[in-house]
């Protein structure tokens, strides 16, 4: 569309941004009536917007595939790739992928959010016992990955890690008698006792 301009003065107009995630975006103003008069402007990025709504608050086990993750998209973002990190003021080399590869969150375009969720099996959760485990999601397609142009914002502080004891023997106990106690550990939980 057309701007009525009247002489030298400063001008706006709205419109939407399109849907064309890319970090080698051009704008161009130019004189309606002749072409031959323009300015062109960039370049700019056009970012997808991830977003993580789920989880929050909860407690997960080492090692458990149980879990999901879910949020909403804006933009043609179609698979994303799960990260997490335990630094309280992460770097982008502290963010580690959960999921080994990205998975595919359906076929997503268009200005308008949608929802996505990486389902239970997509990832497994790493030994690393904490209160704080940030969760991040990026755009899965390779090029736009590295160049971050779809990110969420990290989870803070939303999801503690524990570890997990089963004691295995013994299955039953007689009052006198002398009995080991064994179990297995799932995760780095460090000292144990028996109480």
């Amino acid at each position: 569309g057309t701007t009525s301009v009247a002489g030298d003065d400063s001008y706006s107009r709205s419109w939407t941004v399109p849907d064309v995630i890319n970090n080698s975006i051009y704008l161009r103003v130019e004189n309606a009536a002749n072409a031959a008069v323009y300015k062109t402007y960039g370049p700019y990025t056009i970012k997808g917007l991830v977003t993580i709504t789920n989880p929050t608050g909860t407690v997960w086990v080492v090692g458990e595939p149980t879990n999901t993750v879910s949020g909403t998209v804006k933009g043609d973002i179609d698979s994303l790739t799960l990260q997490y990190t335990t630094v309280a003021s992460p770097v982008e080399n502290d963010w580690i992928n959960l999921t080994a590869s990205p998975v595919t969150i359906g076929n997503n375009s268009g200005t308008t959010s949608a929802a996505w969720t990486l389902a239970a099996g997509s990832f497994t959760v790493p030994d690393v016992i904490t209160t704080s485990l940030k969760l991040r999601a990026i755009d899965g397609t390779t090029a736009r990955a590295a160049a971050l142009i779809g990110k969420s914002a990290a989870i803070t502080n939303s999801v503690t890690v524990r570890g997990a004891l089963t004691i295995t023997t013994p299955s039953a106990l007689y009052a006198g008698d002398t009995s080991d106690v064994t179990w297995t550990v799932r995760g780095n939980i460090g000292n144990v006792r028996i109480c």
